[in-house]
């Protein structure tokens, strides 16, 4: 493997580990909404609607597409796809940037 091989892979590595630390944090919130609800409703009885109302939203939203979809990094990780994607006329660095 040459270096270009192994930067590439080091690259592709940690945009996966990124987007898997960014899920689990995701899914923490959701559990601490998820168990916090019913505490809140005894602590405010009158707002019991509005909280049930915004727990619900907060839990229904996937995750995944909040991620950073706009990120480059995540999406070609190697500068040869990106180059190919810029030509083919896909979303690059410049692109994004410009918008």
């Amino acid at each position: 493997m040459g270096w270009g091989s192994w930067h590439w892979l080091v690259r592709f590595a940690g945009a996966r580990h990124e987007r898997l630390f960014r899920l689990r944090q995701h899914y923490a919130y959701k559990f601490s909404v998820a168990s916090s609800v019913e505490g809140f409703k005894k602590q405010a009885p009158e707002l019991e609607q509005g909280i049930a109302a915004t727990a619900f939203y907060e839990l229904t939203f996937n995750p995944a597409t909040r991620m950073d979809v706009n990120s480059t990094d995540s999406r070609y990780p190697n500068p040869a796809m990106e180059w190919i994607m810029k030509k083919l006329g896909g979303p690059s660095t410049e692109k994004d940037a410009a918008t």
